[in-house]
């Protein structure tokens, strides 16, 4: 019985720092310092559940303070503390909740909060938004993507830029 109680005990102390895994996990909890983002839906489609970002954000938040106490592994040097990204990068997929419930990122903790315009905010298709926490965009290397950037795909032909008609191919 005293070695069951000091497994359950060890247990218990391991859960409360570390961070539980979902799907296929099977309740196994994940060590912190083996995570760099954090990427939840607030509501998700499906199931209507309202997942708790306000506790996760709190649950980050405090692993970020203890990375930037000096326990960080040495190979990742990314803190708010130096100018840099936070340890781990909180991300929260608000497309089912904006525009249906009150959104509040500070209580969230959130680095990152993404939502579409189209849903329930009553938008044109193609809308949405991005909100980024200053602190994190301030650290963010802008990058510039376009077609040019796509990989060529085998099998599939490279099309070149379509030229203008000339008035003698038209047919009139």
């Amino acid at each position: 019985d005293d070695d069951d109680e000091e497994e359950n005990k060890k247990k218990d102390e391991s859960s409360s720092s570390g961070v539980a895994a979902a799907g296929g996990g099977g309740g196994r909890f994940l060590d912190p310092e083996c995570i760099a983002m954090v990427c939840i839906t607030h509501i998700p489609t499906n199931s209507g559940i309202v997942n708790p970002v306000n506790e996760i954000g709190r649950l980050i938040d405090q692993c970020n303070t203890k990375f930037e106490g000096g326990r960080s592994p040495p190979s990742h040097h990314h803190h708010h503390h130096r100018g840099g990204l936070p340890r781990i990068l909180y991300v929260v997929d608000a497309c089912q909740s904006a525009g249906q419930i009150r959104l509040d990122v500070r209580k969230m903790r959130c680095h990152v909060l993404a939502a579409t315009g189209r849903k329930y905010l009553r938008g044109p298709r193609g809308t949405g938004f991005l909100y980024v926490e200053r602190e994190t965009a301030n650290v963010l290397v802008p990058s510039h993507v376009d077609h040019s950037a796509a990989p060529l795909v085998a099998g599939v032909p490279r099309l070149s830029p379509i030229a203008p008609r000339s008035s003698s191919s038209s047919s009139a």
